[in-house]
């Protein structure tokens, strides 16, 4: 599958209609051709001919691909009426959709995707270190004090400028689904189809890529689409880890307005702040714009390694600071 086609099948799964049949328009134009055949019988050939094709074809062919379905949030669930005519055709479309378990493939492929373009973004290289998460967290006060680190190689030495990262960057996302998210405004691109219970799969995100390096954080962010494959309103923080003072995720009041029309009441947020009172924020979720369970899961598993890292940069720094060598200048 080309790229192109990738595209195309995620747009598809967003945007295809849930086909449905129109009873009242086929009963009318039941009746009406059921009243023409009446008229032949009685002998008037012309106008019943007339009135019985009048019929037919209102109840095959009234085009009503434009009407939505009443009652049916057409960003959750896009469902329309379609004709007797082309209700195959809309049903075949439906039901070719890439699955739900795909379209998780391939965001966890994008977010890959997203993860490798901020190396250049934040101005890093990777260490080429493959190994698993729980082994890297083990390492890390060591890879700290390293001969590396003592050496100065976060600076421009054999790297052209740029600092080596300490292990695979974490990443958190948020769906984008408020009146005011920026970056997207085409309907078309900004979509959400429930997948699971009361959960969706978003087609645009709010991403944030962590980036543990031995000398600072860096943290790049972007609001995402899948369906176009591009971020933008990207931003590029660094910070020291003595000044990261808390990591948290809370429950929250809002008074943001989604894209339904409806109030979010409460959302789930990430929040990151340093000593300055500046914060880094991402929206996880809440009532109404509930994420796929997976996602939801990776997100927490991120969040929870994030805090472990930092914790343990931030001993590492304590304890190399003890010694009357501080690691962060």
């Amino acid at each position: 599958m080309t790229e192109r086609e990738k595209r195309h099948a995620i747009q598809e799964f967003f945007c295809a209609p849930k086909p449905a049949l129109h009873p009242k328009t086929i009963l009318t134009g039941a009746a009406i051709a059921l009243v023409g055949l009446l008229i032949l019988s009685n002998g008037v050939s012309l106008f019943g001919l007339a009135v019985t094709g009048a019929g037919l074809a209102w109840a095959f062919f009234l085009p009503l691909k434009s009407r939505p379905v009443p009652g049916v949030p057409q960003r959750s669930e896009p469902t329309e009426h379609f004709s007797l005519f082309r209700y195959t055709d809309a049903k075949s479309r439906f039901e070719q959709r890439p699955s739900t378990q795909q379209i998780l493939t391939w965001f966890r492929e994008d977010i890959d995707g997203v993860v490798a373009a901020s190396y250049e973004r934040v101005g890093l290289m990777p260490d080429g270190h493959a190994g698993s998460q729980e082994d890297e967290l083990g390492l890390i006060a060591q890879r700290v004090s390293s001969s590396v680190a003592e050496a100065g190689l976060a600076g421009a030495g054999g790297t052209s400028g740029r600092s080596l990262t300490s292990k695979k960057p974490l990443v958190v996302f948020g769906p984008a689904d408020s009146s005011t998210f920026l970056g997207f405004d085409d309907s078309m691109v900004r979509r959400r189809r429930l997948v699971e219970g009361d959960a969706f799969m978003y087609s645009t995100w709010r991403v944030i890529v962590f980036h543990f390096t031995e000398y600072f954080l860096g943290a790049y962010q972007a609001n995402y689409n899948m369906i176009k494959n591009v971020c933008v309103m990207e931003e590029v923080d660094e910070f020291f880890y003595r000044d990261v003072v808390a990591v948290k995720t809370v429950m929250e009041s809002t008074n943001m307005i989604l894209e339904s029309g409806t109030k979010l009441e409460h959302r789930k947020v990430f929040r990151m702040t340093v000593s300055s009172g500046d914060h880094i924020t991402v929206d996880l979720g809440g009532e109404g714009i509930q994420v796929a369970s997976a996602l939801e899961a990776r997100n927490d598993e991120n969040v929870q390694n994030i805090r472990a890292m930092l914790r343990t940069f931030k001993q590492a720094n304590i304890e190399r600071g003890g010694a009357g060598q501080p690691l962060l200048q």
